[in-house]
């Protein structure tokens, strides 16, 4: 879809394809760097049911970082291509990724403070003590493979929630979440996209129209050269 779109407006291949692995890329260093920050900060306890051979997050945190750090001195120290399976990559400058990371942080802490904003007022926990929980069950969602980690997600969320904070209280909030961070842009999402098509087909009309108006109005002018050329 994105390719189609992007190739619509005179993107070439090669470009977006970058801008795809640029979009992936920002995902999961922001995810790295601010997993990484809370989990050192707020270091949580991991569940057995989750099978990882830490007890704590801490140790992960700090993997995080050094990958986010190993990134950020290549863009910095390093500024030549690199050749990988026949493709060229090279490191964005170290301003770019700095606003990259950034970004990318601030749309985790978004999406971090929606849930816990939807969570019950009485809920023990601080807002970094809940991002310690939520980043957890993301990176179970996402390495479960399940789309939208949908259960995976939700289930790591109750167990490790306090008690008191009972189970349909917490799903409730967890179906609101649902629908305001992935069911809302959906919609939004298919009404643009829809306008999008809509609009394109209309224009591919007129271009029609507009195509045998000009081989109508050129017609009759042929045909008064060729008889002038007759005459």
């Amino acid at each position: 879809m994105r390719y189609r779109l992007y190739s619509n407006c005179g993107v070439s291949v090669g470009a977006i394809a970058q801008v795809i692995a640029f979009e992936n890329l920002s995902f999961w260093l922001g995810l790295f760097a601010v997993s990484g920050i809370i989990f050192l900060l707020e270091p949580l306890t991991i569940p057995t049911l989750l099978n990882l051979p830490f007890v704590s997050v801490h140790p992960i945190g700090v993997i995080f970082l050094l990958v986010v750090g190993a990134y950020l001195l290549g863009s910095y120290f390093y500024h030549q291509p690199l050749r990988i399976r026949g493709q060229i990559f090279s490191f964005p400058s170290f301003r770019l990724s700095l606003k990259q990371i950034g970004i990318s942080l601030v749309d985790w802490g978004l999406a971090i403070a929606v849930l816990y904003l939807l969570l019950p007022p009485s809920i023990p926990l601080s807002y970094f003590g809940f991002a310690g929980i939520y980043l957890l069950a993301m990176i179970a969602g996402i390495v479960s493979n399940v789309p939208g980690g949908l259960g995976v997600f939700e289930t790591v969320i109750l167990l490790l929630l306090p008690s008191e904070v009972t189970a349909p209280a917490a799903l409730s909030s967890l179906i609101a979440y649902r629908g305001i961070y992935y069911i809302l842009p959906l919609i939004v999402a298919v009404a643009l996209l829809g306008l999008y098509e809509i609009n394109g087909v209309a224009e591919s009309q007129y271009e029609l129209c507009d195509r045998h108006v000009l081989a109508g109005a050129t017609r009759p002018h042929r045909n008064l050269t060729m008889f002038q050329i007759r005459n």
